[in-house]
């Protein structure tokens, strides 16, 4: 007679029942550190082989190998490779916040502060500085044009300028479609216009000397500008920099910064160029694809391991007529980034069914890499292919099959048996006894 009216008034079983061979290799694979200690549980169907690994992996709670943030940034030098920075765990959303307010200062803040008043009264002493000293280059020829009835004056076509000699006539510099009118006018005649050219000629030469010399004394004095705004703002980025990054020092980090700044001062100072460009908050932005805000080792389980799935993939971006870009925002981890330091489990059978993905996840573990691609080729594949950069990772694969498709992988791969060194064999049958009856 039984002791209870339902199975609700027992308590459940704790761990796993009658398979200790397979908890032992488990046991086993989970805490050897060792290469190639990945594991193969094998067993029939429906016994119960996945519930069991989980399991075990809830009581063993294994600290994770190490748990890292994975982030991808703009490449400055290669815009088809983004650059990844790897961050420890819980940082990745720290930096992308902390980028995103430098962004924010760039686009809103930066050129308002290089047009303070303070730095608007330096920047115009140099430009005084510059006409004070093209002032000295032409005064001497003025006075000399001065005494001979002529004047220097500036012709603009365009936005181009060029000086020219002009005759005075009435106290002021005439041009040659105005002489003609005055040769009409008879107020002057054609030994005067004779006179004008003559003495025009005889300083032309002077002229394109000192235009030379006043021409490359202007171009240094844009020079100092450009160089007097260019520092200041370096110094306005690096302090504001600075502030955000304070407990960020990681070298990739600090490189990152060095190069957005070096980017905004060739390309965002200027308001032609600056319009043509990105927002900064989308350039300069951080994508994270993978971060840790706790201590427990991931433990994923992949019910579709495609090649999509396992490696992650960059999504296109469509912006404006239909046109479709990708870019560093478009990267998604896959469950092998996502398992980095812990645990991935899969179905054999669903990897050997889904194309690529077996010998693509036997490249992953002997390299220790994942390089994650674009989508397949479709009708909506872009033009731009992004190669992010490749991931380094650890993780240990738990691959559950049964024992005709062990013994099919041993024979036909190679790698096999290098890479899953532990058999966890599950049996189907449990032996009759006191713990496996109550």
């Amino acid at each position: 007679m039984l002791q209870f009216n339902s199975t609700a008034d027992l308590d459940p079983a704790e761990g796993i029942i009658g398979q200790p061979v397979a908890m032992e290799a488990m046991r086993f694979g989970v805490e050897c550190d060792a290469p190639g200690q990945n594991i193969f549980v094998r067993g029939t169907s429906g016994t119960g082989r996945t519930s069991m690994v989980r399991s075990l992996l809830a009581e063993l709670n294994p600290q994770a190998r190490r748990r890292l943030d994975r982030c991808y940034v703009h490449n400055f030098k290669q815009p088809d490779r983004p650059r990844l920075i790897t961050l420890p765990a819980g940082q990745g959303p720290v930096f992308r916040k902390r980028i995103k307010d430098f962004a924010e200062f760039i686009e809103l803040r930066l050129l308002e502060s290089l047009d303070s008043e303070p730095l608007k009264t330096r920047r115009d002493a140099i430009g005084k500085n510059t006409q004070d000293e093209l002032q000295a280059i032409t005064s001497p020829l003025e006075e000399e044009l001065a005494k001979n009835e002529l004047a220097l004056v500036s012709l603009q076509s365009g936005s181009v300028s060029r000086p020219a000699i002009f005759p005075v006539i009435e106290g002021k510099p005439t041009s040659p479609e105005e002489l003609i009118g005055l040769l009409k006018a008879g107020t002057v005649t054609e030994a005067d216009l004779e006179a004008f050219e003559e003495k025009i000629k005889e300083f032309t030469p002077r002229l394109e000397e000192i235009s030379r010399e006043a021409n490359k004394s202007w171009v240094q004095g844009m020079k100092r500008i450009r160089e007097f705004i260019e520092e200041e703002a370096r110094t306005l980025l690096r302090n504001f920099a600075s502030g955000l990054m304070a407990k960020m020092s990681q070298n990739d980090i600090i490189e990152y910064i060095d190069e957005v700044i070096q980017d905004v001062i060739e390309n965002r100072l200027d308001s032609e160029s600056r319009d043509k460009l990105p927002s900064p908050q989308t350039l300069y932005g951080v994508n994270v694809i993978c971060s840790h805000d706790n201590d427990s080792s991931p433990v994923i389980t992949e019910y579709t391991p495609s090649v999509m799935n396992l490696l992650g993939t960059v999504e296109p971006e469509f912006v404006g007529k239909g046109q479709v870009v990708t870019n560093y925002r478009g990267i998604r981890a896959g469950a092998l980034v996502n398992a980095d330091g812990g645990y991935l489990i899969l179905n054999a059978n669903d990897v050997l069914s889904e194309p690529g993905a077996w010998h693509m996840m036997m490249r992953v573990l002997r390299t220790g890499k994942v390089e994650i691609v674009p989508a397949e080729a479709g009708w909506f594949a872009p033009t731009q292919s992004l190669k992010p950069e490749a991931i380094d990772i650890t993780l240990r694969i738990i691959l559950i099959g049964n024992s005709q498709l062990y013994y099919q992988l041993d024979q036909l791969d190679p790698d096999f048996r290098d890479q899953f060194k532990v058999l966890a064999d599950f049996n189907p049958e449990i032996e009759r006894s006191a713990l496996g009856v109550n």
